[in-house]
């Protein structure tokens, strides 16, 4: 529990001593994860995977993740620690560093994944009009295809069931 309401009902940070309840109360482990609002798909994929493929050197060995610890004031970020300086200048492109880390991750779950190796948003590697499944792009560019890791699936509305994407 990150915030509560005190006795008067006011706000207050009351910060959890040890990770391991922390771990447990909040992300894969937790039993009670919610949802804030209607979800049409999920993506599974590796985190470290993940992490490769947006210019990351590995994941924060603090939080396991790509996330700096939660700081004092509850506010959540992207360790840009972990990044290259290759993926640092791309992502700046995008406004700030934080938004680019989230457009990289965005893109490299939908399967562009490389974008980082072309050095750019728009990587059309082999121009056939969709930055999604490039095929591996001999000259020039030399630009590998793409291989998207994470698996899609579309969540039934009605049933809960799964169904894989096909990319």
């Amino acid at each position: 529990m990150l915030t509560t309401l005190s006795l008067d009902l006011s706000p207050a940070y009351v910060p959890i001593a040890d990770e391991s309840i922390r771990v447990t109360l909040i992300g894969n482990y937790s039993n009670d994860t919610v949802l804030a609002g209607a979800v049409s798909r999920l993506a599974i994929f590796e985190d470290r995977d993940l992490a490769a493929g947006i210019g990351a050197s590995g994941l924060n060995g603090e939080t396991n993740s790509l996330y700096d610890p939660i700081s004092e004031n509850g506010y959540i970020a992207f360790d840009e620690d972990l990044f290259s300086s290759d993926a640092t200048s791309l992502y700046t492109g995008q406004g700030t560093v934080q938004q680019g880390i989230a457009l990289g991750i965005s893109r490299w779950i939908q399967g562009d994944t490389n974008f980082l190796e072309l050095g750019s948003f728009q990587s059309d590697a082999d121009e056939d009009g969709s930055v999604y499944g490039d095929a591996e792009v001999p000259g020039a560019s030399g630009a590998a295809a793409d291989e998207p890791l994470a698996r899609i699936y579309f969540i039934h509305p009605g049933t809960g069931d799964l169904t894989e994407v096909a990319r």
